[in-house]
């Protein structure tokens, strides 16, 4: 594995994500939680632009498919590697942000993360600042099912997760 593809799984394990793409759901938290990780200030070297679920970036999935496949080949990839303090606590605060859309079986709701990165993807990439109202608006257009209410929520959890 090569230096992105540790981090991003060093990532992905530090906020409890399991380590497999085994469902369309699954790799929708994988793109949407590592967009976020990278917002909070983690350089993961991802560029992500939108797609019909949001933020998305191809290279995730060309990473990451071989990644996990290494890892679950038993062998020891991550060995010796960690994320330096600065990324620790960076991924602490992003941790209770994506993990409040947990589900019964403690996975993370892609609906969740996904309206979390559409909002602030639309929000600051795309320039539309936070105003609810224009947000929604936009997030409709683009064909989302999320209310102005869900964006309210969403724009106040990344408020208090300094993402805004």
């Amino acid at each position: 594995m090569d230096r992105r593809q540790i981090a991003a799984v060093l990532t992905l394990k530090r906020l409890g994500i399991p380590l497999a793409l085994d469902s369309f759901g699954r790799r929708l938290v994988v793109q949407k939680v590592l967009y976020l990780a990278q917002a909070s200030g983690l350089d993961l070297g991802y560029f992500f632009s939108w797609y019909l679920r949001g933020p998305y970036c191809s290279d995730v999935s060309r990473d990451l498919f071989p990644a996990f496949d290494e890892i679950n080949a038993n062998s020891d990839p991550l060995s010796g590697w960690t994320l330096d303090q600065a990324s620790d606590s960076k991924l602490n605060q992003l941790c209770g942000l994506v993990r409040q859309g947990e589900t019964p079986q403690n996975e993370i709701d892609p609906s969740h993360v996904e309206l979390l990165a559409s909002v602030h993807f639309l929000a600051l990439r795309r320039g539309l600042g936070v105003d609810p109202h224009v947000l929604t608006s936009e997030i409709q257009r683009l064909g989302k099912d999320f209310n102005q209410q869900q964006v309210q929520s969403a724009l106040s959890k990344l408020r208090e997760s300094n993402l805004l």
